[in-house]
């Protein structure tokens, strides 16, 4: 996270009431910011979601499993909730004024695969040679369009793990919530532990 992502969201009065909570707690987001080094896991939001018209910023938060103490990047211990803001331009728009049903799925998908690939449910998102990728990858994500979610605009994605099967499976939900509190669109997921070449 960059200093002008924090000035930004702290411009808007909702989210800088959201960010005064102390049982949430910013962490980096490995996909974007002035150091990242572009790899094969994730162009599409390095990429080609990281402009001034798609998503211009973005602040992810971990929510503190024991409030009080802070969480270290990478985390002690897995994570099991967490909440990124976005503010989106209008290249993310199907109809006018609301986000595209796609792109609506894609921040789902992104947040909950964030909340375990930064969330500290794997020690390495590839194998020592970096030839096979170990994180996990969806296998099917459900998605309930509820409202439109306003873009151009700032929004709010929730994500929490919700059953974790020998730690090769993962089910995951995710909800988008506007500015007013309103869920927008939710999502469940499941994701699997797969070793892809890459």
């Amino acid at each position: 996270m960059t200093t002008s992502e924090i000035t930004h969201f702290q411009s808007i009065p909702w989210v800088s009431h959201l960010l005064d909570d102390p049982s949430y707690t910013s962490v980096p987001i490995r996909t974007r910011g002035p150091s990242i080094k572009l790899s094969a896991d994730d162009y599409f939001f390095t990429r080609t979601l990281n402009t001034p018209t798609t998503i211009s910023f973005c602040l992810m938060q971990f929510k503190n499993p024991h409030p009080g103490s802070p969480i270290h990047t990478p985390p002690s211990e897995p994570v099991h909730e967490l909440r990124v803001f976005f503010t989106v331009g209008e290249d993310v728009m199907g109809p006018p004024g609301s986000m595209h049903g796609g792109a609506t799925a894609s921040l789902l998908d992104e947040c909950m695969g964030l909340l375990l690939t930064s969330g500290g449910w794997f020690k390495s998102l590839f194998n020592a040679e970096k030839t096979h990728f170990c994180g996990p990858v969806t296998a099917y994500l459900n998605t309930t369009y509820l409202r439109r979610v306003p873009t151009p605009g700032t929004i709010v994605v929730y994500a929490c793990v919700k059953e974790v099967v020998d730690l090769r499976k993962w089910k995951v939900e995710a909800e988008i919530r506007d500015g007013e509190g309103n869920v927008c669109s939710r999502a469940e997921c499941l994701f699997v532990k797969l070793e892809a070449k890459i």
